[in-house]
């Protein structure tokens, strides 16, 4: 949880780089629901952090890796319709996975092929949605609203596995 919740560093890293890259500019509505977004993310994590050591790093490669699709995303769709980029990242992406599979493959239960199925689909809805986005609004807009993925995540968290939050995360 700790790791995911750092990942939610990502609408500061999209609003920086798209305001050097895209010469976009935030209102102070916008830069008060970053800040608070971030403060959040920080009440949410704390220093807990202290003791990952160099493990640190790979939490720490989401937000940026995230950041850098959002972007990216954004440059394409002015080609490319909402489709296309949405193929040339998930294909991206399965090549990158699959570089990791010999060292981590494990069969999957035929259980858990509807749920991965549903885990996809859903998947590409969203990053569709995302690029149909980026072509109507400022990725600067929209980063922030990927802050809505934590109240999602906490109500998935307590329905499936009953984990109730504590104080600083609701805080958070």
């Amino acid at each position: 949880a700790d790791a995911y919740a750092l990942s939610y560093v990502s609408p500061v890293l999209v609003a920086v780089i798209s305001h050097y890259t895209f010469g976009e500019r935030l209102n102070r509505w916008q830069l008060t629901a970053l800040a608070l977004g971030l403060a959040g993310v920080v009440v949410v994590i704390r220093p807990a952090f202290a003791q990952a050591g160099g493990a640190i790093i790979f939490p720490l490669l989401m937000p940026i890796s995230y950041a850098t699709y959002q972007v990216l995303t954004r440059v394409a769709r002015h080609a490319d319709d909402a489709t296309v980029c949405v193929f040339y990242a998930s294909l991206v992406g399965a090549g990158l996975m699959t570089l990791a599979m010999p060292f981590v493959w494990q069969p999957m239960p035929p259980a858990h092929w509807m749920w991965f199925a549903l885990m996809g689909s859903c998947g590409l809805v969203g990053h569709w949605l995302l690029a149909v986005a980026a072509h109507r609004a400022p990725i600067s807009l929209l980063a922030p609203l990927s802050y809505m993925q934590l109240v999602y995540a906490a109500l998935i968290d307590l329905s499936v596995f009953g984990a109730i939050p504590d104080q600083w995360t609701l805080v958070g």
